[in-house]
This record gives C-alpha cells, structure tokens and sequence, in this order.
C-alpha cells in the first residue's frame, strides 16, 4: 500500500522550459561512459506532468534488433501518457557486422559455455558475435552485444531522474524478448537489483544455467510468457522430437528454442520459483499453466486475476516485505505482448512501490 510521502528526485522543481513538455514525446541522445557510447532514446512525460509533483518512471528495453521506436515501446509512451507515468524507451548498443541489431547484454547471452550446463545453445545454431564488443566469442552462443548493458541502464536513470521529477521509489522496468530476458539481470545485479519498485519481462527468460539470485533483497516481478512461443519457451519441451534438451540437460527445467535452432532456456517456472525463493515467498502455486490442466477450486488461492480469460497467472505468497511475484502465460500467445498487457503493468504498478523503502511496501 502507498503512503503519502514521495521520494522525489533532484529533477523536482525543475521547469519543463528546454526539456519535456507533459503529454510529449521526445528523442534525445545521451552519451554514456559505457565505452564513450551515444545511444538515442525517447521519452514520454503524462499529460497530467507537474514538475514539482513526483511521479512513476516505466523504462523500456525493446526486443533484438529493434530500437528506442520499436511497436511495444510506443504503445507504453501512449499508455503512460493518459494513464499518469512516464516512459523512457532506450536503444540497446550495435556493432560490427550486426551494426542494425541492437541489443541487451545479459542473462547468459553472451557468458556461454560459463554455466554448470556447458553451451547454451547447440552445435549448428547460426552464430551472432558482436565482434566488436566481443572479441573472439567463446563458442557460436554469444548474440548480443558485449556491453554493459546494466551500466546503460542506469547512466539513462540518472539522467532522466536528474532532470525531471520522478519518485523515485516507483521507477520500473520492462523489456520484450530480449530485453524481456535483460529484465531477469536487472534483478540479478547488485548494482541494479535494488532501484525498482518492480520488474516486468515479457516473453524473455534467462538461458538455461544462468538463473540467480537478488543481491539486494525481494524485488517485485510481474512476468509474462506465451504458450506457443518457439523462440523463448516457457514450457519444458524435453519430450518427443525435442528430445535433445533430456540430452543437454537431463532437467525439467529447461527449454528449447526451435525458432533459431537452437539456444537453451529456462522454463518459466523455473525462472519465477528462483525469484521468489530469493524474495523470500513461502508458498508455491500448485498450478503450472504449462501443464494445460484447468483451474479448479481448490487451487484458487495462488490464482492472479487479470483481464484476458485467455492469460493464467499465479502468485507466490508469504514474500517478505509484501512483494508480489506472479508468473502469467497467454495460452493463446506466440513471441509477442499480450494484448493491452500494459492495462495489467499499470495496475500493478498505482500499488507497488521499492522494496526497501522507507514507505509502506505493497500490501
């Protein structure tokens, strides 16, 4: 539950003269200390933006090889602009002969074979190094950039908090495919792990063998997958013709990309279980949606309602500091956003707040 007091930033009480005008949105390059890179990025402020009123913060990672304009991230700065937060979409970092796919450093996308699992994806998946960041990649896994990518981050929180007025006990993040992936690093890292009032991925899981921990304490998780999605799975898929995961890992726990052909994945649950457990959640759902068992009444405790009747979520409960940690999967989905999962983001977003505060956590 929220509580009157903010925790504004210095951008508060700044005027809006030379920088964002509320209801706009706007492209700005920044020149990070992240090997001397400028990136462009946009950001939105709400139409009901009051510079000395402090306010919630969305940042946005798009998916591989898309940009600061990519669809989903749009959709977020027209969101946030009538629903009252503002958006700042950033653009991951490019190189060498992938110069047109920008990209997230993170979740094992470019530390393989470094897992107790050896190679994250098989002999004849396509190579992606980004030769320029990279150097000589360890094995044809890597495709992403090598930057540090959680250092971009936080050099454009910096800025955007610096100049504008942002509470910043409500500063989130969410990302897609790739950056959805990133979204599990922002957890993971110590530098990051403890300056989001929630986290939100969406259809992006960390590679199979890089599951970790929160440094910095419970930190909120909203995440989304689809079911159908073959680029990022969120279901085991060991069985059958994908026996080569049993093979890979001799684990449940893992899944196979058929799209790329083909990198391995943690399962959603597994991802979402490891979370809570670092968040401290003394009690597990029953209900997996992968297992395409319907809900039933007995279950209905760890059930999370959200609009679409074609999303089953679930919810750990008994996390320490009252933080919410929820797993949801469109059984009707591919490898994209659900639709109007923004509606479901902002919601959890008006209740939630940094665990850690010095404010009422949610509850």
């Amino acid at each position: 539950m929220l509580v009157a007091t903010l925790a504004p930033t210095s951008g508060c009480g700044l005027q809006t003269a030379g920088h964002h005008r509320p209801g706009e949105v706007r492209d700005y390059t920044l020149r990070t200390t992240v090997s001397f890179l400028s990136v462009e990025n946009r950001l939105s402020l709400p139409n009901s933006y009051d510079p000395s009123t402090p306010g919630p913060l969305l940042m946005h990672h798009h998916g591989w090889g898309e940009s600061r304009s990519s669809p989903s991230g749009s959709e977020f700065h027209q969101h946030g602009k009538v629903s009252g937060y503002a958006v700042v979409s950033i653009s991951g970092y490019r190189d060498g002969k992938w110069w047109n796919r920008r990209s997230w450093n993170g979740a094992g996308s470019t530390q393989s074979p470094r897992s107790a699992l050896g190679a994250t994806c098989l002999p004849q998946t396509q190579d992606f190094c980004y030769s320029d960041s990279c150097g000589a990649c360890a094995d044809n896994c890597w495709w992403t950039t090598c930057q540090d990518s959680v250092a971009q981050t936080l050099a454009v929180l910096a800025e955007v908090v610096g100049g504008h007025c942002i509470d910043e006990d409500r500063v989130f993040s969410t990302g897609v495919s790739n950056g959805g992936a990133y979204q599990f690093t922002l957890g993971y890292d110590a530098r990051s792990s403890g300056k989001f009032a929630g986290i939100f991925p969406i259809v992006g899981s960390p590679h199979a063998g890089f599951v970790r921990g929160l440094p910095n304490g419970p930190v909120p998780l909203l995440a989304v997958w689809g079911h159908s999605d073959t680029t990022m799975p969120p279901c085991y898929n060991g069985p059958g013709s994908q026996g080569v995961v049993d093979a890979h890992t001799g684990s449940a726990d893992t899944a196979l990309d058929t799209a790329y052909t083909g990198h391995f994945y943690s399962t959603a649950r597994n991802a979402t279980s490891a979370w809570a457990a670092a968040s401290g959640c003394t009690a597990a759902p029953s209900y997996d949606p992968c297992n395409g068992v319907l809900r039933n009444a007995s279950e209905g405790h760890s059930f999370y309602p959200v609009a679409s009747d074609t999303i089953h979520c679930v919810q750990w409960s008994g996390c320490e500091m009252g933080v919410e940690v929820i797993e949801c999967i469109d059984t009707r989905a591919g490898h994209w956003s659900p639709s109007n999962w923004h509606d479901e983001i902002w919601a959890f977003m008006q209740r939630s707040i940094r665990p850690g505060s010095s404010r009422n956590g949610p509850g």
